[in-house]
């Protein structure tokens, strides 16, 4: 990864294009502006995080890469709005004060463990964004998620209960792959 400042100034004002327009015609931006920035993209996984004065409030992207990332950046901006608490009285004053954050996936990386403690050494705190399947379920905790989950233990439990999993689940169908983040920031309008 690593992008240049115009190719994220780019993604970022086409989140924003994005969000504005899921906002006004409650439906998925489909005329993308042809950007010279948007041309060598990679297919790419993402997730868009939503805050509003400093509460989270929505996040939600993809895990396994599907399309071009200016167009998984698209998608997951509408549901993203769409899964909003705020939305049904989202305004452009209100859009101007969220912080929306893009989360640009790197290739996931399957890890080899003999157990869950093996596992968890492999961690990467602060680093490691995480994705945990048992079975047909899955759930991903993205690297931004040790700020408030620090101990690797209590971070690979959260990530059970968030996929409604009990704690002790582990048998040799666990499957743990990790990632790592380029994250862009577009910080609330205080004006």
């Amino acid at each position: 990864m690593g992008y240049s400042e115009p190719v994220k100034d780019a993604l970022i004002k086409l989140c924003e294009q994005a969000f504005l327009h899921s906002i006004e015609h409650n439906a998925e931006l489909e005329d993308i502006p042809k950007r010279e920035e948007f041309a060598d993209l990679p297919i790419q996984a993402s997730f868009i995080s939503v805050d509003f004065k400093d509460k989270f409030i929505s996040c939600y992207g993809t895990i396994w890469k599907e399309k071009k990332l200016h167009l998984d950046i698209v998608k997951n901006s509408h549901t993203a709005v769409r899964n909003t608490k705020i939305y049904q009285d989202m305004t452009p004053e209100k859009f101007r004060r969220l912080k929306i954050s893009i989360y640009l996936l790197s290739e996931l990386t399957e890890l080899s463990f003999s157990d869950e403690k093996d596992m968890i050494s492999q961690l990467k705190p602060g680093v490691d964004g995480v994705v945990f399947q048992w079975g047909k379920v899955y759930r991903t905790y993205l690297p931004v998620v040790w700020e408030n989950t620090p101990n690797p233990q209590d971070f690979i439990a959260g990530l059970k209960r968030k996929a409604n999993l009990p704690n002790d689940i582990w048998d040799s169908s666990v499957k743990v792959w990790t990632y790592t983040t380029e994250n862009l920031i577009r910080p609330p309008s205080l004006n």
